[in-house]
Protein backbone atom coordinates (compact mmCIF):
# COMPACT_ATOMS: atom_id res chain seq x y z
CA UNK A 1 0.00 0.00 0.00
CA UNK A 2 1.29 3.46 -0.89
CA UNK A 3 1.67 6.21 1.65
CA UNK A 4 -0.88 9.03 1.39
CA UNK A 5 1.71 11.57 0.24
CA UNK A 6 2.71 9.47 -2.76
CA UNK A 7 -0.91 8.97 -3.77
CA UNK A 8 -1.49 12.72 -3.53
CA UNK A 9 1.58 13.46 -5.62
CA UNK A 10 0.42 10.95 -8.24
CA UNK A 11 -2.88 12.87 -8.32
CA UNK A 12 -0.95 15.84 -9.72
CA UNK A 13 0.64 13.86 -12.57
CA UNK A 14 -0.38 15.19 -15.97
CA UNK A 15 -2.23 18.20 -14.56
CA UNK A 16 -2.02 20.86 -17.25
CA UNK A 17 -3.95 23.69 -15.66
CA UNK A 18 -6.26 24.72 -12.86
CA UNK A 19 -9.01 27.23 -12.21
CA UNK A 20 -8.28 29.39 -9.16
CA UNK A 21 -10.78 29.59 -6.27
CA UNK A 22 -10.09 31.81 -3.24
CA UNK A 23 -12.61 31.80 -0.40
CA UNK A 24 -13.20 32.22 3.30
CA UNK A 25 -11.15 35.35 3.98
CA UNK A 26 -12.44 36.80 7.26
CA UNK A 27 -12.04 40.39 8.36
CA UNK A 28 -13.25 43.87 7.55
CA UNK A 29 -14.03 44.37 3.87
CA UNK A 30 -10.92 46.47 3.22
CA UNK A 31 -8.56 43.85 4.71
CA UNK A 32 -10.48 40.86 3.35
CA UNK A 33 -10.82 42.33 -0.15
CA UNK A 34 -7.20 43.41 -0.32
CA UNK A 35 -6.03 40.06 1.05
CA UNK A 36 -8.15 38.10 -1.45
CA UNK A 37 -6.79 40.19 -4.31
CA UNK A 38 -3.21 39.71 -3.10
CA UNK A 39 -3.68 35.96 -2.58
CA UNK A 40 -5.10 35.63 -6.09
CA UNK A 41 -2.10 37.52 -7.48
CA UNK A 42 0.33 35.37 -5.43
CA UNK A 43 -1.34 32.16 -6.63
CA UNK A 44 -1.34 33.30 -10.26
CA UNK A 45 2.38 34.15 -10.04
CA UNK A 46 3.08 30.72 -8.53
CA UNK A 47 1.11 28.95 -11.27
CA UNK A 48 2.82 30.90 -14.05
CA UNK A 49 6.24 30.17 -12.51
CA UNK A 50 5.28 26.48 -12.71
CA UNK A 51 4.38 26.92 -16.39
CA UNK A 52 0.67 26.50 -15.62
CA UNK A 53 -1.30 29.67 -16.34
CA UNK A 54 -4.63 29.77 -14.49
CA UNK A 55 -7.65 28.64 -16.51
CA UNK A 56 -10.62 30.83 -17.25
CA UNK A 57 -14.08 29.56 -16.33
CA UNK A 58 -14.90 28.32 -19.84
CA UNK A 59 -11.67 26.35 -20.21
CA UNK A 60 -12.03 24.98 -16.67
CA UNK A 61 -15.54 23.65 -17.27
CA UNK A 62 -14.50 21.96 -20.52
CA UNK A 63 -11.37 20.33 -19.05
CA UNK A 64 -11.61 16.71 -17.96
CA UNK A 65 -12.06 16.59 -14.18
CA UNK A 66 -12.53 20.38 -13.91
CA UNK A 67 -9.41 20.75 -11.71
CA UNK A 68 -9.13 23.80 -9.52
CA UNK A 69 -6.67 25.18 -7.02
CA UNK A 70 -8.69 25.95 -3.90
CA UNK A 71 -7.35 28.41 -1.31
CA UNK A 72 -9.26 28.92 1.94
CA UNK A 73 -8.28 31.12 4.87
CA UNK A 74 -10.10 31.31 8.19
CA UNK A 75 -9.42 33.76 11.00
CA UNK A 76 -10.96 33.25 14.44
CA UNK A 77 -10.66 35.87 17.17
CA UNK A 78 -12.22 35.52 20.63
CA UNK A 79 -15.39 37.58 20.81
CA UNK A 80 -14.32 39.86 17.98
CA UNK A 81 -16.27 40.67 14.87
CA UNK A 82 -13.87 40.68 11.92
CA UNK A 83 -10.11 40.99 12.20
CA UNK A 84 -8.30 41.44 15.52
CA UNK A 85 -6.86 44.83 16.39
CA UNK A 86 -3.19 45.62 17.04
CA UNK A 87 -2.04 43.71 20.13
CA UNK A 88 -4.87 41.16 19.99
CA UNK A 89 -4.31 37.63 18.74
CA UNK A 90 -6.36 35.39 16.50
CA UNK A 91 -6.23 31.87 15.18
CA UNK A 92 -5.34 31.46 11.52
CA UNK A 93 -5.97 28.37 9.39
CA UNK A 94 -4.97 28.21 5.73
CA UNK A 95 -5.67 25.40 3.27
CA UNK A 96 -4.50 24.88 -0.31
CA UNK A 97 -5.97 21.98 -2.28
CA UNK A 98 -6.17 20.75 -5.82
CA UNK A 99 -9.73 19.54 -6.31
CA UNK A 100 -11.08 17.58 -9.19
CA UNK A 101 -14.25 15.73 -10.20
CA UNK A 102 -13.86 12.06 -9.33
CA UNK A 103 -16.09 8.99 -9.59
CA UNK A 104 -16.91 6.74 -6.68
CA UNK A 105 -15.43 3.27 -7.17
CA UNK A 106 -18.57 1.55 -5.85
CA UNK A 107 -20.83 3.73 -7.99
CA UNK A 108 -18.96 5.20 -11.00
CA UNK A 109 -21.97 7.22 -12.14
CA UNK A 110 -21.66 9.32 -8.97
CA UNK A 111 -19.18 12.15 -9.58
CA UNK A 112 -18.11 14.48 -6.79
CA UNK A 113 -15.54 17.23 -6.36
CA UNK A 114 -12.73 15.94 -4.11
CA UNK A 115 -9.22 17.00 -3.14
CA UNK A 116 -6.49 15.10 -4.98
CA UNK A 117 -3.74 17.05 -3.17
CA UNK A 118 -4.02 19.05 0.05
CA UNK A 119 -1.91 20.88 2.61
CA UNK A 120 -2.81 23.17 5.49
CA UNK A 121 -1.30 25.16 8.32
CA UNK A 122 -2.72 26.46 11.58
CA UNK A 123 -1.28 29.11 13.87
CA UNK A 124 -1.76 32.20 15.95
CA UNK A 125 -1.29 35.72 14.64
CA UNK A 126 -1.11 39.25 16.02
CA UNK A 127 -3.87 41.56 14.78
CA UNK A 128 -1.48 44.09 13.28
CA UNK A 129 0.21 41.34 11.25
CA UNK A 130 -2.90 39.65 9.90
CA UNK A 131 -2.52 40.40 6.20
CA UNK A 132 1.21 39.60 6.17
CA UNK A 133 0.64 36.36 8.11
CA UNK A 134 -2.13 35.23 5.76
CA UNK A 135 0.03 35.87 2.69
CA UNK A 136 3.07 34.15 4.21
CA UNK A 137 1.03 31.09 5.23
CA UNK A 138 -0.62 30.72 1.84
CA UNK A 139 2.66 31.36 -0.01
CA UNK A 140 4.28 28.54 1.96
CA UNK A 141 1.44 26.18 1.02
CA UNK A 142 1.62 27.25 -2.63
CA UNK A 143 5.33 26.45 -2.60
CA UNK A 144 4.52 22.98 -1.21
CA UNK A 145 2.07 22.53 -4.07
CA UNK A 146 4.66 23.64 -6.65
CA UNK A 147 7.23 21.19 -5.24
CA UNK A 148 4.72 18.31 -5.20
CA UNK A 149 3.68 19.13 -8.76
CA UNK A 150 7.32 19.17 -9.87
CA UNK A 151 7.97 15.76 -8.23
CA UNK A 152 4.82 14.31 -9.81
CA UNK A 153 5.77 15.49 -13.28
CA UNK A 154 9.55 14.95 -13.23
CA UNK A 155 10.74 13.14 -16.33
Amino acid sequence: MEEGGQVAIRGLRGLEGVYLVIEGIAGPDDIAGMTERLLREDAEVCLRRMGMPPMGAGEWLSTSGSPHLYVRVEVAADGLAGAPDEGETAGLAATVQVREKVSLERSPAVRVMAPVWSSQCVGQVEGGELQESIRASVSSLLEEFAEAYERANAS
